[in-house]
């Protein structure tokens, strides 16, 4: 769902190009965290270090979450800040901005990650949002000229 809301905003700010990269980024980052994980599996947190909500499956580092985070609100949010000085387009870029440190944060405060895990997986992400936003600027195709 996440990805779909990412790519209905990457068509609405830049165009057919940022909502096909915005899917993309989903996907890669999806992929990138399954690949790590056979090379860098490291335990959650553990109940006798921290207090854990719930036991999750899966790895401490990478995280799902904070691949996936940059790679679609984060991914809308760098869109909405280059795409023009319209009142609205701040505005989501500053409620999507503000998403990622809560979203972040949760994920320690529930002891599903390490702070560590979370702060290098969400750096993965935006460095590679940053990789095809230079793709789609580079290009230069797929742009929607904001009207509002």
């Amino acid at each position: 769902m996440l990805v779909l809301v990412a790519a209905a905003f990457g068509w609405a700010l830049r165009g057919w190009l940022a909502a096909v990269l915005a899917a993309v980024s989903y996907a890669s980052v999806w992929t990138m965290e399954q690949g790590l994980r056979l090379v860098l599996f490291q335990p959650r947190p553990s109940p006798d270090l921290v207090r854990v909500i719930g036991h999750l499956p899966g790895s401490a580092f990478p995280s799902t979450f904070a691949l996936a985070y940059p790679g679609t609100v984060g991914f809308v949010a760098v869109l909405a800040l280059t795409a023009g000085p319209a009142v609205w387009r701040m505005f989501l870029f500053v409620v999507c901005a503000a998403l990622l440190p809560v979203g972040f944060g949760a994920r320690v405060a529930l002891g599903a990650h390490w702070p560590s895990d979370v702060l290098l997986s969400g750096l993965l992400g935006f460095l590679w949002i940053s990789a095809l936003l230079a793709f789609e600027r580079r290009t230069g195709t797929g742009h929607a000229k904001p009207t509002v």
